[in-house]
């Protein structure tokens, strides 16, 4: 409820780029050990291209380190909104004495300084894009409220017009009893094919969105899983904590990613509870023998939505063979007890 009331008074933001809106990557993106806390807004490598205020407020915080952000600026606006602009290649002249007055005082090139407030206007210039704390050309844009929110629920408005899309479910085995199709290995399944599982089998989806006259494949807003009718599971991308460190292999299928065969969405809860996930449940192994119809749907900022259909026949899972004594020495000793006969994360 606090983020519906935060987002409908938050102001409206100006494209932070004098250049055509095109997103690299979305909020809540995967990256290693960490959910992408912002937007990155791309020039196709152009370093000319001016950083402007998104909203007037006061500068309050300049920033310059090897990696991380680079150069960034941070800007708190009336209503304790604050924006933060990173990876600049240059200030603009405004700032560049402060940036000069702190390299000397400090004898080092890195610094990172709270100022008194430096006014500045919407629109106004605060630096160029580059690439300093990082290796391709692009402008990191934030917003906090006071941990990071999502930019395009929060004033910013890029052109959308295009629904995400749901490409293909993931069902793999988690247990030596758990069977996709009958077998152990991961089973990719298109929109409107059916599968089989056994067991404890869980499930991801790969959805991807793209904005208005960009070609990067995008991370949706939101995704859900309704299972015969009935929500069980919701990911939604509007609000990320800071203490929600590495908890993104818990929402994001690592190897995937990292390997660029996909980006996977848990639908279920791996452990414990993500602030990402809404709404979740434990998975295919709560189900009754049977059919049963899956229905993903996923929506953006813009209010696009996509979805697509999967049918899942659940079967009886096998019974446990029970742990046995046996004799030692002459006397007995229990059977190890049949969780430990397995380790499911082994595999």
């Amino acid at each position: 409820m606090l983020l519906v009331v935060a987002a409908l008074l938050a102001p409206d933001l100006l494209y932070p780029l004098e250049h055509a809106p095109q997103v690299s990557s979305t909020f809540g993106a995967y990256r290693l050990s960490h959910h992408h806390a912002g937007l990155d807004l791309t020039t196709g490598g152009d370093e000319t291209v001016v950083v402007r205020a998104a909203a007037a407020g006061n500068i309050f915080r300049i920033k310059r380190t090897h990696n991380g952000y680079g150069r960034a600026i941070y800007v708190r606006h009336p209503g304790g909104l604050v924006t933060v602009y990173g990876h600049l290649s240059a200030f603009a002249p405004k700032l560049r004495k402060f940036a000069q007055k702190f390299e000397a005082e400090s004898g080092v090139y890195a610094f990172d300084k709270r100022v008194k407030a430096i006014a500045v206007k919407a629109g106004e210039a605060l630096g160029w894009v580059g690439t300093s704390g990082t290796d391709l050309v692009h402008l990191h844009f934030e917003v906090r409220a006071p941990e990071p929110v999502n930019p395009l629920l929060h004033g910013l408005k890029i052109p959308d017009t295009q629904a995400p899309v749901v490409r293909r479910l993931l069902a793999y085995a988690r247990g030596p009893r758990a069977h996709v199709n009958g077998g152990h290995d991961e089973v990719f399944v298109t929109p409107d094919a059916g599968f089989s599982a056994r067991g404890e089998v869980d499930l991801l989806v790969e959805v991807v969105d793209r904005h208005d006259g960009g070609a990067r494949d995008l991370q949706p807003l939101w995704v859900e899983l309704h299972v015969d009718g009935a929500l069980r599971h919701r990911s939604h991308y509007g609000r990320l904590s800071y203490a929600d460190k590495w908890h993104n292999e818990l929402d994001i299928h690592p190897r995937l990613s990292n390997h660029k065969e996909g980006v996977f969405h848990r639908l279920y809860r791996a452990r414990g509870k993500l602030r990402v996930h809404e709404v979740s449940w434990r998975g295919l192994r709560t189900l009754k023998p049977g059919k049963h119809s899956l229905l993903i749907r996923a929506g953006d900022a813009a209010g696009n939505t996509g979805e697509a259909r999967f049918d899942v026949r659940v079967e009886a899972a096998e019974r446990a063979c029970a742990p046995t004594r046996r004799s030692i020495e002459g006397g007995t000793s229990a059977a190890p007890p049949a969780d430990r006969l397995w380790r499911g994360d082994l595999l």
